[in-house]
């Protein structure tokens, strides 16, 4: 069998409520040559039967479950590391693809620039059944030539990191250090691809999200026990663990910025942009994010709600 041209990666825990939706969803895409690798990552309800039915339907869909469960980022890293394709998207089970996602994001991202790393398609959000108005200003797109004014543009205004369900150029992805052990490290990864490559957006409505309260980081954020856990625990999650949330997180686009292979000039303009732009953001994030959430209480901006 030949090797599919796109990788869909889901990681997924406990999600007999939802999968099979978010499956169909892939899988009656009009674009065909891709493959779905799911990660179960030692669901204790019907995920897995669930997965084992469609694998002998569709012999694109590959599925492997964990022994034990990893923690949620590691197991978004894992499926990155089971992909074959030359291109990349994450999945989520409170996710779907809406008619034409695949296709349109494959013409986009072929006929774009080599310097292209990330194309993605605006986001429908629905929470607890209502759909949600997502200020049209959160676009993270940047054509900019230069990686330190990419680099503003998502630092700037990423919130929901739908854009990492959108489709990424394997090599460029691989270059990250993927998924940390910290909270909202996928905004960590969306930087490090902003200052690799350009990232487009889609001007069209292809894929849609649900953020119910009960699930997800909102679930288990209270609960610092189970925060740890459903993050994952190894040796790199204790590193900076007495820094605040906030302050935590600048320290990590900076070691992005500083570990990333860029030219010395621009490694220095990115390292310069960050703490301004990042500080700048927050009070007007914070309003967005409870405003959006409630009754969430914190102040900690949600990062993927998948396992």
């Amino acid at each position: 069998m030949a090797t599919a041209r796109v990788s869909v990666g889901l990681p997924v825990y406990n999600g007999e409520g939802r999968i099979e939706r978010a499956l169909d969803s892939v899988l009656n895409q009009d674009f065909r040559d891709f493959e779905l690798v799911i990660s179960d990552n030692a669901s204790t309800d019907r995920t897995r039967s669930i997965c084992e039915t469609y694998v002998e339907r569709d012999r694109r869909v590959r599925y492997f479950r964990n022994d034990t469960n990893i923690g949620v980022n590691p197991n978004h890293d894992r499926v990155f590391e089971l992909a074959r394709g030359k291109y990349f998207a994450w999945f989520a089970d409170d996710v779907e693809y809406l008619s034409g996602m695949l296709r349109q994001c494959v013409q986009v991202i072929e006929e774009a620039p080599a310097s292209v790393v990330l194309v993605y398609p605006r986001c429908e959000m629905v929470r607890d059944g209502q759909t949600v108005a997502v200020d049209e200003r959160r676009s993270i797109e940047s054509r900019d030539p230069r990686p330190y004014r990419r680099l503003e543009s998502v630092v700037r205004h990423v919130l929901m990191v739908n854009q990492l369900y959108g489709l990424m150029k394997r090599d460029a992805l691989g270059k990250t250090q993927l998924n940390g052990i910290y909270p909202s490290s996928d905004h960590v990864l969306l930087a490090e691809l902003a200052m690799l490559g350009e990232i487009w957006e889609i001007p069209a409505t292809l894929m849609r999200r649900r953020i119910d309260s009960d699930r997800g980081t909102l679930a288990v954020y209270e609960d610092q026990r189970a925060w740890t856990a459903w993050l994952g625990t190894n040796a790199r999650s204790v590193k900076r663990t007495w820094l605040p949330y906030r302050e935590r997180l600048a320290v990590e686009y900076l070691h992005a910025a500083w570990r990333l292979p860029l030219r010395p000039t621009d490694k220095l303009m990115c390292l310069l942009t960050i703490l301004p732009v990042y500080y700048g953001r927050m009070s007007r994030s914070a309003r967005f994010v409870l405003r959006l959430m409630r009754p969430w209480r914190h102040e900690a901006e949600p990062g993927r709600h998948g396992s």
